[in-house]
């Protein structure tokens, strides 16, 4: 991680049972995170309750605030990554 360019913007991902753990590395490392059930769809490592995104969601906000890190709205991250809006639009923005 020491190798990654200041400017750069990064995340780390896990599946299953490592996604939390990575998010919370990620998270307190400085990076983004992903989340979501089509990476995990349950809250803990026993798969005994069942996630939703919105359970999932707001795990990664109590990590984030713990961490004091802001959390980026979708279209704030799209365009500091100079990507077109969303709405099935994808590739950069050109001048």
């Amino acid at each position: 991680m020491r190798d990654i360019p200041d400017e750069a913007y990064w995340s780390f991902a896990g599946i299953g049972n490592y996604q939390f753990m990575m998010n919370s590395i990620a998270i307190s490392s400085g990076g983004g995170v992903r989340v979501g059930l089509e990476d995990n769809i349950f809250m803990n490592q026993s798969r005994t309750t069942l996630a939703t995104n919105s359970d999932l969601l707001m795990r990664i906000h109590q990590v984030a605030e713990a961490n004091e890190r802001e959390i980026l709205k979708a279209s704030e991250m799209r365009n500091l990554l100079k990507l077109q809006p969303g709405n099935g639009k994808y590739g950069r923005k050109y001048p």
